[in-house]
């Protein structure tokens, strides 16, 4: 606005005679191209990739250890997982961190690498948040058999040892 734009008035106050008032928006033409608060954000957005919630599949729990901060956990998961595969860190009650990662598939590297990380010269275990086990019932076995004949039969057909003894379901 230039002192053209404006006339003074006799109590002295400026009146504008220019097209843009106050709490009008300006759009700026640089180049041809037309920035404004819509263009630009449209713009940010196609760079941004969005965050996925985690889900429990792609979680690793350890159990807290006296003066260690939740960063420090996942420092020492640096060394088995590269740092952009963990997505959040959080402690949780009964003295447990849980440490999310970026999928499944890095779960079970970390588990089948290494299992564990190590903090001050402690080596402290992981578990998965949510743990794979399978539940197999087996019908019309008759109850002569005994139950560790079942349990080896069990671990010859399927491979993995039984995480629970064999029971029995009430027929009622």
């Amino acid at each position: 606005m230039t002192s053209k734009d404006t006339t003074a008035t006799e109590d002295n106050t400026h009146v504008s005679n220019s097209p843009i008032q106050p709490g009008m928006s300006i759009s700026i033409n640089v180049n041809n191209n037309t920035k404004n608060y819509a263009t630009v954000v449209k713009k940010v957005k196609t760079h941004f990739t969005p965050i996925i919630p985690p889900r429990k599949e792609d979680a690793i729990i350890f159990p807290v250890v006296d003066d260690i901060a939740n960063e420090n956990y996942a420092l020492a998961m640096i060394d088995t997982i590269k740092p952009e595969n963990i997505r959040f860190v959080s402690r949780l009650f009964n003295g447990r961190v849980c440490i999310y990662l970026d999928s499944k598939s890095t779960v079970d590297h970390f588990m089948q690498e290494k299992g564990y990380i190590q903090i001050k010269y402690i080596k402290i275990a992981a578990r998965r948040l949510i743990n794979p086990a399978k539940k197999i019932i087996l019908s019309n076995v008759s109850p002569i058999i005994p139950d560790d004949l079942l349990a080896k039969e069990l671990i010859k057909a399927t491979g993995p040892k039984l995480c629970s003894p064999v029971t029995y379901i009430s027929g009622s």
